[in-house]
């Protein structure tokens, strides 16, 4: 005869393992912003190089942008860049629970099982100190996209703008 399932065990397992699947969602979502991040510094470093090498910001004042707007140029690439720095910083994160915590042998001479509910709330609670952090990072990556468009329309408005 089998021993009775416990069907809160069972829960508590089944938030365990949502919660690590959701760690690891969150992980992966900061990777691709990040290497999005250092996508957008590479087009936009191609972008100027482009403009200034075919003398649009150069010294000769027929072809050159006038100052004003290689000024605003310069502008709207630190900020850019400075949205993929803050993106690219390192920051904490939390990756998953402590193993040594796990196992410690106080907590199994309390009694306590190495996934229990308390355990699995103090998960989701980090989970969600992560999805803000992650929140962040998407609200940084798409200024940063907005700084593009801004960096192409300066370039294609002033060229066009002088004919």
């Amino acid at each position: 005869m089998t021993a009775p399932v416990d069907p809160s065990r069972e829960y508590i397992e089944l938030a365990w393992k949502t919660a690590m699947k959701y760690l690891a969602e969150q992980n992966a979502t900061i990777g691709n912003l990040r290497n999005r991040a250092s996508g957008l510094s590479v087009i936009s470093a191609f972008i100027v190089t482009f403009a200034s090498t075919v003398g649009l910001l150069g010294r000769d004042a027929a072809s050159a942008f006038p100052w004003p707007v290689s000024i605003a140029l310069w502008a709207v690439v630190t900020v850019q860049l400075t949205l993929v720095m803050a993106i690219m910083w390192p920051v904490t994160v939390f990756y998953g629970p402590d193993l040594r915590d796990m196992l410690n042998a106080d907590r199994w001479n309390a009694g306590r099982r190495a996934i229990d509910e308390p355990s699995v709330r103090a998960l989701f609670e980090r989970i969600q100190g992560n999805g803000r952090k992650v929140y962040k990072f998407k609200v940084l990556y798409v200024a940063a996209v907005t700084c593009l468009f801004v960096e192409v329309s300066i370039i294609l408005g002033t060229v066009v703008a002088k004919g």
